[in-house]
């Protein structure tokens, strides 16, 4: 779970330019549990979105760090626990926005 969480926020801070934003975003949906990351980086196009989160591809606006992993695990960790990992424009002019969705665990009944 760390690395599923350490991943997208990782990804903000080395991507964000200086002076820029990150937000980080966990709540309680009913019978989910989102956690999101959104940044005012360069984003990736919308068009390469559905082949970053496959293994060693990277968007065409990357850096010269990183292997083209990250989003492919982290994508893999949310699936082997029943969630999904979803890449969007942020609500900045600029930047992406990458949400986790996961069931909620449920708490044991009372016992009386």
């Amino acid at each position: 779970m760390h690395e599923l969480l350490a991943n997208p926020i990782d990804n903000a801070i080395r991507c964000t330019p200086p002076g820029g934003r990150i937000e980080v975003e966990a709540r309680r949906d009913g019978a989910a549990v989102r956690f999101a990351v959104a940044d005012d980086g360069p984003g990736i196009a919308e068009s390469e979105r559905e082949r970053v989160v496959e293994r060693f591809v990277r968007g065409s606006k990357a850096d010269s760090q990183g292997s083209g992993l990250g989003l492919a695990i982290a994508r893999e960790i949310a699936a082997l626990h029943g969630g999904a990992l979803t890449l969007a424009a942020s609500q900045h002019p600029s930047g992406l926005r990458v949400s986790v969705a996961l069931p909620a665990a449920s708490a044991p009944a009372a016992r009386g």
